[in-house]
This record gives C-alpha cells, structure tokens and sequence, in this order.
C-alpha cells in the first residue's frame, strides 16, 4: 500500500471538523485540480511566464487544503520564479512533479469521501 500524499489535518482544522464542508472542499480539490494542472502544463510548455504564476497561484490554496506537503513549496516556488523570470529552466520538473502528486492525491480523495 501507497503512503498517504494528502494530510488533512489542516482541512479540518480550518472547517472545525465540518464533514459537510470537509466535503465541499474535497469535491472543489476533486473538480478543479485537473483544469488547474492542465493549466499549469500548458502555459509552461507555451512559456507564458505571467500565466503559469497565475495558474500556480490559483492551484496553491487547493493543495494546502488537501495537505499535498510534498508539494506545497514546489507551486509556491513555480508561482516566484515565474514572477521574476527566474530559474525558468527548473519549472517544468517542478510542474511535473506537482501533477504527478495531484494525481496521486485524486484516487486517495475519491476514497476518503465514500467515508465522509
């Protein structure tokens, strides 16, 4: 068996342990995360620097939700480095690694739900 690639301890810190909205944010992560790692993959391959902070920015929240520690820094320094034109070489192992735990994290959250 796989480790565990979410955490969500602090899903249900911030919701106090609200299943309803536990739920609510699992089912955003679950609905959203594809469209947002296409996003990601896209504008990187396209190198649209500006686009790929904003795609990164808007994935941040979702996979600090889920507890994707793993990747947490990785969007944050994707977000940085594609403001400041920097270290562009290192986004697209960063955008890879970051869509691999997301969709490591989809099986695992559909899961979880069923137990919700």
């Amino acid at each position: 068996m796989q480790p565990a690639v979410t955490d969500l301890t602090y899903l249900k810190r911030v919701t106090g342990g609200d299943t309803h909205l536990i739920r609510v944010f699992i089912n955003s992560f679950l609905n959203d995360a594809p469209a947002c790692m296409q996003a990601l993959a896209k504008t990187c391959a396209d190198q649209n620097w500006p686009d790929v902070k904003k795609a990164a920015h808007t994935f941040k929240g979702h996979v600090q939700y889920m507890g994707l520690s793993e990747i947490v820094p990785l969007v944050q320094e994707v977000m940085d480095d594609a403001a400041a034109q920097a270290n562009l070489e290192t986004i697209p192992s960063k955008i890879e690694r970051i869509i691999a735990v997301s969709n490591a994290a989809l099986p695992e959250l559909r899961e979880l739900l069923k137990s919700l």
